[in-house]
């Protein structure tokens, strides 16, 4: 059953968030960037960016024990996988998804729609999925956010969160 509301909650935000409304924005105004043949560039940033997404909603659903949706949040702290090298990995795969689109589309408007998206997720992050973290999993989560970079990947130290 967690893995049914994992991908019901997966492909509504995926579906919509990254991948819709940016379709339904680069069709309004697009070629505004003139890139021509460098919307290519775009094919491995979607590629890229639908695997790391889709391979942190396995993770929340396969070590967490629930979902990434706030409301049916992991049961577990997940700290492997993309997790273990960057805290934030799922919205590194959203904003690759996004920063795709930019490039396809040459558009102006994704890429304002792009911005909002780290404002919003850097907002959401700090001001409400750190501290709910932190109530909820205690010092392993302060642990893992000592250890563990916010947006930048880096590689774990020996003996690190796992």
């Amino acid at each position: 059953m967690v893995a049914l509301r994992a991908c019901v909650y997966a492909s509504t935000f995926i579906g919509f968030l990254l991948i819709y409304f940016p379709y339904a924005i680069g069709q309004t105004d697009r070629g505004s960037l003139a890139l021509g043949p460098l919307r290519y560039v775009a094919i491995p940033l979607f590629v890229i960016g639908a695997i790391v997404a889709l391979r942190c909603v396995y993770d929340f659903i396969r070590i967490g024990r629930g979902t990434p949706a706030p409301f049916d949040p992991p049961r577990a702290l997940v700290a492997q996988g993309w997790y273990r090298w960057v805290r934030n990995p799922m919205y590194i795969g959203g904003l690759m998804l996004l920063l795709g689109h930019v490039v396809w589309w040459s558009s102006i408007g994704t890429a304002v729609y792009t911005a909002l998206y780290c404002v919003a997720t850097a907002s959401f992050v700090v001001f409400y999925e750190e501290p709910t973290l932190k109530r909820k999993f205690g010092a392993p989560y302060e642990r893992y956010m000592r250890e563990v970079p916010r947006w930048i990947p880096r590689r774990p130290r020996d003996g690190a969160v796992q």
